[in-house]
């Protein structure tokens, strides 16, 4: 069973000529013979039955509480992510100690702490490595791992796109060569840090409104900051956005371009490091953030301004309480 919930926004201008601050200057982007607006773009479990979820057009972080007996929901705490006059447009979001940290397709990452289960709380917001544009983001009890989406002129790999760790400590960027030259939209560390799960689309070959994307596995070395390729495999026509793993299973957020619909495509990692494909869900179009947690699977998507609470599986019964 699952619950969908859209969150009834209206659209910003694109530009700034009718006195608006809050501006979308994206507008609609097109994928195959499709298009889309990027709302509800980021979730998180924080309890199960509380969520943190990400709307990237308007700018805001909503703390919300979700009350399946009337397929409903309650919005506890909202704010806008706001800078002086900038807003700050969230992409990716990864919770961690009550703090969620999140992306916005900039060089920056801002963080919003989350007080008591009840109102949202602007904390901090900094640069990793300049000119860069993250995406995928991962947090751990040692810093903060950010996917980029595009080359820094001044970065180490010119030829390729890196994955930069941020110390919380010492604040020191450590860079990670993924040997490719894609966009990274999401990656998550597992097996006790040392293996990484990434998933990248190459719009970048300049198909831009038709690309294939990408799941690649590796092996850490954190001693010599390298990445060592254990295995991948190619979906053809398709955008991903988003991947989380729980159990050894993982769960990719896609868009299919033949198919005109999304899908959360469902894997595992074999004994020998190799990425196995298990099936896919359907789902709304141009599916984006996504977590798992509490037995259920959470995921936004684009294409009705939603997210979606699904049970693992199909056998059972809405339980929260």
């Amino acid at each position: 069973m699952e619950h969908k919930f859209v969150i009834e926004e209206e659209n910003p201008p694109q530009n700034s000529e009718e006195n608006n601050k809050l501006v979308w200057k994206q507008g609609y982007f097109s994928f195959g013979s499709q298009s889309r607006i990027a709302n509800v773009t980021a979730c998180k479990f924080v309890t199960e039955d509380i969520v943190v979820i990400a709307h990237r057009a308007v700018a805001k972080v909503y703390l919300i509480k979700i009350l399946p007996d009337s397929n409903t929901y309650e919005i506890l705490d909202e704010i806008h992510l706001r800078f002086g006059s900038l807003y700050y447009h969230p992409d990716g979001m990864d919770l961690y100690n009550n703090k969620v940290y999140i992306s916005a397709f900039t060089d920056k990452c801002c963080v919003v702490e989350i007080i008591n289960n009840e109102r949202l709380l602007f904390k901090r917001l900094f640069s990793v490595v300049p000119r860069m544009s993250y995406h995928g983001v991962y947090v751990n009890d040692i810093g903060i791992y950010l996917g980029a989406c595009c080359a820094n002129p001044r970065s180490i790999s010119q030829q390729t796109i890196p994955i930069h760790f941020f110390n919380h400590a010492t604040n020191e960027v450590i860079e990670y060569d993924t040997g490719f030259k894609r966009r990274v939209k999401g990656l998550q560390l597992f097996d006790n840090g040392s293996k990484m799960i990434v998933v990248s689309d190459d719009k970048g070959k300049g198909r831009r409104n038709m690309f294939d994307s990408f799941v690649v596995l590796y092996d850490i070395d954190h001693s010599s900051h390298s990445l060592e390729l254990a295995d991948d495999f190619i979906m053809k026509n398709s955008q991903v956005d988003g991947i989380i793993m729980k159990n050894a299973i993982w769960y990719a957020t896609i868009h299919d371009a033949d198919d005109e619909c999304g899908y959360i495509v469902v894997g595992t990692i074999s004994i020998s490091k190799k990425l196995m494909f298990l099936s896919k869900i359907s789902c709304d179009n141009f599916p984006h953030g996504i977590d798992f947690n509490y037995g259920f699977l959470i995921f936004t998507c684009y294409g009705t301004s939603s997210f979606t609470v699904r049970r693992e599986n199909q056998t059972g019964y809405w339980t929260l309480k």
